[in-house]
């Protein structure tokens, strides 16, 4: 077309048609058609170069007019195109609804093609509405933001996270420092927050963090992603792998975020993690409120969120999800699990099963067959132990309740400073069971080397505050030469005549 007025050029010219196809490349059919669209128009060669090229197309291809109206009432094709995006309605339902209230309207084929007339004249492209409040779609964009650190000038990339929901196209962007689990997770919850509901399927690409295998026909999810999803009451369905058709919105969302949010950023330099996080969530509220060309009204996305979207979607749980890992571990033989140097207790009887660890933030729960078995309250600093009663076996509460006492009188007989090293052995524990090992090595330790000398180095680690039969064994290896007893002198050799002495070698 936009040869148009150079064929008539060349044709008042008098250049052949050949001659005009070899200018312009345009096809010799083409030109013919051109030629034969203007005699029929009743327009000379002369006369069509003359007008505008818009007037020109216009008299050559009429634009194909729409179905007038007839006397018979027509729908809201507003409503009609705002109903269609619900879940479940279809185009057969409206025209009974319409055919109620008005039993002489259109019947159902002219109710179609007026709706296409329609829904074309207003440029509406979508040919397939997407049900309110069914789908969210998450992708990270490919550009990254560079962020500049204001105390040492260097500069790191991060990742911006994108979740669309179809029907309205409401888009929620995130930065994350890296495309690991715990960012994944949490980008999906905040997205809910943001949303104002919960969807019935989240739709993510083949990420490592969302999907641990993926297949065409049956992907595995990775078990903390469908954890979230159990919460949340979500259906995980991947796309495809290299199908980026079965998540258009969200595809569409990142090259809009590219565009309108990114590209605006990219003369603008980033001071720290807060600028830019302010600056992303600016510009992407500035899209999400720009009136939209292709709905009637010219609604934003906020609208279409408000409108349409947030009365189908679920709504959010009384408590948000919690990022926890999970870790598989087997019982000790002493009923406890260890996760980073830290033991805790489970019931005796799972002893030599394998069990699921859920570890958050806080807690640690332990599950056996997807029962929850124990939960305890989530240790650091110093290895140690989180034992709770119920756990162990009977025997084992009356013997460590029964000799604890007895080990501490033993430890008041060897001295005062050993007597209080082992009370506060006993305080530092949880529970006062977990100290009994670490008493019986307090007095294993005044076997092997002297009272004295054990009472000297405990006074000196109470003065220190530091606790522990570690602690003991180590000072003591230390000035075990300073604080040894002396041993005892040897008997000089008696002198006898059967006794040959040194010289009897020389």
């Amino acid at each position: 077309m936009r040869n148009l007025k150079e064929i008539f050029r060349l044709k008042q010219n008098g250049f052949s048609n050949r001659a005009i196809h070899r200018s312009t490349g345009v096809a010799r059919s083409t030109i013919s058609e051109y030629l034969d669209r203007a005699r029929q128009a009743g327009l000379t060669v002369a006369q069509a170069f003359a007008l505008p090229q818009d007037e020109l197309e216009q008299i050559l291809f009429p634009q194909e007019a729409i179905p007038s109206d007839s006397d018979r009432p027509l729908p809201d094709w507003e409503k009609v195109h705002e109903e269609l995006h619900r879940p479940g309605v279809t185009r057969q339902i409206l025209w009974e609804e319409y055919r109620e209230q008005q039993p002489t309207g259109l019947g159902y084929s002219q109710f179609c093609e007026r709706y296409k007339h329609w829904r074309k004249w207003h440029k509406i492209t979508a040919h397939i509405p997407h049900a309110a409040g069914e789908r969210m779609e998450v992708d990270y964009a490919g550009p990254k933001v560079k962020i500049v650190d204001p105390q040492t000038g260097e500069i790191h990339e991060e990742s911006v996270f994108v979740a669309v929901l179809p029907a309205s196209d409401f888009i929620f962007t995130e930065l994350h420092p890296e495309q690991s689990l715990p960012h994944w997770i949490g980008g999906h919850t905040r997205a809910l927050e943001a949303f104002g509901g919960v969807p019935r399927i989240a739709c993510p690409d083949n990420l490592r963090a969302g999907v641990k295998s993926p297949c065409r026909y049956e992907p595995e999810i990775n078990p903390t992603y469908q954890a979230w999803a159990m919460h949340y009451g979500i259906a995980v369905l991947p796309a495809r792998v290299r199908s980026p058709d079965d998540k258009p919105s969200v595809e569409n969302g990142v090259l809009f975020v590219e565009r309108q949010v990114l590209a605006r950023l990219r003369r603008r330099t980033l001071y720290g993690r807060t600028e830019a996080i302010t600056a992303l969530r600016e510009l992407t509220e500035a899209a999400n409120n720009r009136p939209r060309t292709d709905w009637p009204g010219k609604v934003s996305r906020r609208d279409l969120l408000e409108k349409l979207e947030r009365p189908d979607l679920r709504p959010l749980p009384e408590h948000p999800f919690e990022y926890a890992e999970l870790v598989k571990a087997r019982v000790a033989p002493n009923y406890h699990v260890a996760h980073q140097y830290q033991h805790y207790s489970v019931p005796w009887k799972l002893v030599g099963q394998r069990v699921e660890l859920r570890v958050s933030e806080h807690f640690v729960e332990v599950f056996h067959r997807g029962e929850r078995v124990a939960a305890h309250p989530r240790r650091t600093g110093l290895p140690g132990y989180s034992t709770l009663p119920e756990h162990m076996p009977e025997n084992h509460r009356a013997f460590l309740e029964g000799t604890l006492e007895r080990l501490l009188d033993r430890g008041k007989v060897l001295g005062p400073s050993i007597s209080r090293y082992m009370e506060e052995l006993v305080a530092s524990r949880t529970f006062p069971e977990q100290a009994y090992g670490a008493c019986q090595g307090v007095l294993s330790l005044a076997r092997r080397y002297s009272p004295a000398q054990v009472e000297a180095v405990c006074a000196r680690l109470l003065r220190w505050n530091q606790i522990g039969y570690r602690f003991l064994r180590a000072e003591l290896k230390k000035d075990h030469g300073a604080l040894r007893e002396p041993t005892r002198p040897v008997a000089p050799m008696p002198v006898h005549d059967q006794i040959r002495g040194p010289q009897y070698y020389a």
